[in-house]
């Protein structure tokens, strides 16, 4: 099998550096439909079980093989039909009833069921299956099937995200992991064979180099996919990433650099930059666990010596915004109204020097009580936004009097270091938000993601509260007074909300990434000319 991507199709004229392409397609047209996409991504999947895979790349293939009940729509709020073609909740709110398609199948043949669905459930909220998405199945008491095709969601109360929770997490085919135990399912040969019930299955996974996918012929939309192969190739470099997309080895680089939007090819046509807004939040993590950190009003000072906007123009070519609340803003509780934190580096050496701090040797360096104000930030190998952003606030820090002192790390020795163990004084760092408007997760006190080990008591109980309100508009006022508190105690600095940029060969029509991500909608992707 090659790799190169067939030119079957003559490249577009010239066109804008960043568009936005749409247009329906007829899967008739033989002009709309066939053919292949060749997808570079950084790293390879660990496992395309969805009850394992953590990683967007891991959901970008998953999303591909395996049906939701629901399509989430880019408002994160309303839902539109997929294994389910429609819902109705009860009178008091704490059931949903979904009826789901007669027509779908697993890629064995085996029909899609209602008992899919609950031993879905079952299987994601048993704790030795440990789904790193339990929680969102919390307020769930149980499923319940009706007959073949309708399931019953019963919650303990009514809440904001009942659908969302309901519909978190694909559904699975009981048929072939019943009889596994739990815990054994996430060791299981499913991670490497998956078999699932979407647009695309399974084909071929050559590790080191690539995953192939082929169009399901069964598939219940019969318009759908128009592309008739889809391949990741994995290139864990970025300069070889886009080596081979210009080259034409690769249509798509998912995620690309902003400075890479001003090579040639993005402006004669050959290639186009969509531009996005996604959810990833950047930010530097001070470590409250320990000192000076564990000092509100030092992380507070620190902020001020940092220019947010100067890190994007250079790290972020000037492609992100400025960040002042732990709420990304694409959520429907972000609270607009948060006064950021200024630069002013005056004020930053002044309220130092509150603090004790002062340069008492003349070398330029605060100090306290005998020790220099001095630590090590680290970051991760493999983004370079990362790495500049850094080193951009390594020099800003310096001109207030503090000494910071860079370490980039190897991933699976970032992860351990920060996430798993706390060893680490701050990091910079990105993660993407879940699509569910929730701060527990990352806030909450001894919560998985809360990198900063951040831990107030007032703002445990805010989110609980906010997170069992019966609706948005009891909830977002407690939502606004959580983000304020956790702002205004700068356990992170929160740096920048960076858009995203994906980079396609100009011949691939109907492109159309948003906030859910690049893929989107890729099944309805299809080769063509003048699809802008």
């Amino acid at each position: 099998m090659t790799l190169r991507i067939a030119s079957t199709v003559a490249l577009l004229a010239a066109c804008a550096a960043f568009v936005s392409c749409g247009g329906k397609s007829d899967r008739n047209d033989p002009a709309t439909t066939g053919g292949s996409i060749v997808i570079g991504l950084l790293s390879e999947p660990a496992s395309l079980n969805p009850i394992v895979a953590t990683s967007s790349r891991e959901r970008h293939v998953i999303d591909l093989l395996f049906l939701k009940l629901m399509k989430e729509e880019a408002d994160f709020v309303s839902f539109t039909p997929s294994l389910a073609d429609s819902w109705s909740f009860s009178e008091d709110g704490r059931a949903v009833t979904f009826t789901l398609r007669s027509d779908v199948m697993w890629h064995d043949g085996v029909p899609v069921t209602a008992h899919d669905v609950s031993f879905t459930f079952a299987l994601q909220t048993d704790p030795d299956a440990a789904w790193s998405g339990r929680h969102f199945k919390d307020r769930i008491d149980r499923v319940e099937v009706l007959d073949e095709h309708r399931v019953v969601f019963h919650f303990q109360s009514r809440y904001p995200h009942q659908l969302m929770d309901a519909n978190d997490g694909p559904i699975l085919p009981k048929h072939l992991l019943e009889d596994l135990a739990p815990g054994d399912v996430r060791t299981s040969a499913f991670g490497r064979a998956p078999v699932g019930n979407g647009p695309y299955r399974l084909a071929e996974w050559s590790s080191a180099r690539y995953i192939r996918l082929v169009r399901n012929e069964a598939f219940y939309d019969t318009e759908l996919p128009r592309l008739d192969e889809v391949v990741f190739r994995f290139i864990p470099d970025e300069t070889a990433m886009m080596t081979a997309l210009k080259a034409g080895d690769i249509g798509c680089v998912g995620f690309l650099s902003p400075q890479a939007t001003n090579d040639a090819e993005f402006s004669d046509g050959t290639l186009r930059a969509y531009q996005y807004s996604g959810r990833q939040m950047s930010f530097i993590a001070w470590n409250t666990s320990r000192a000076p950190f564990d000092d509100r009003e030092l992380r507070r000072a620190l902020a001020h010596g940092i220019d947010a906007n100067a890190v994007i123009r250079v790290a972020w070519n000037g492609l992100a915004r400025p960040s002042n609340s732990p709420m990304h803003p694409v959520l429907w509780p972000h609270d607009p109204s948060i006064e950021p934190i200024a630069f002013d580096p005056a004020g930053a050496r002044a309220a130092l020097a509150r603090l004790g701090w002062s340069d008492s040797n003349g070398d330029g360096i605060v100090d306290r009580d005998g020790d220099a104000l001095s630590f090590e930030m680290l970051t991760n190998q493999g983004a370079q936004q990362r790495i500049d952003a850094i080193t951009i606030v390594q020099a800003q820090l310096r001109e207030i009097g503090v000494d910071v002192k860079l370490r980039v790390l190897e991933m699976g020795a970032f992860m351990q270091s920060v996430i798993r163990e706390g060893d680490f004084d701050a990091c910079l760092f990105a993660y993407n938000v879940a699509t569910r408007a929730d701060l527990k997760n990352y806030w909450s006190t001894g919560a998985t993601f809360n990198l900063s080990r951040y831990s107030a008591v007032e703002v445990d109980a805010l989110i609980d509260k906010a997170r069992a309100a019966p609706g948005m508009d009891e909830a977002r006022p407690l939502w606004f007074e959580a983000q304020r508190r956790i702002y205004e105690d700068q356990p992170h600095y929160f740096l920048a909300l960076p858009y995203e940029l994906m980079g396609v060969s100009a011949s691939y029509c109907n492109v159309a990434p948003n906030t859910q991500g690049p893929f989107v909608n890729l099944p309805e992707w299809y080769i063509g000319e003048n699809c802008r």
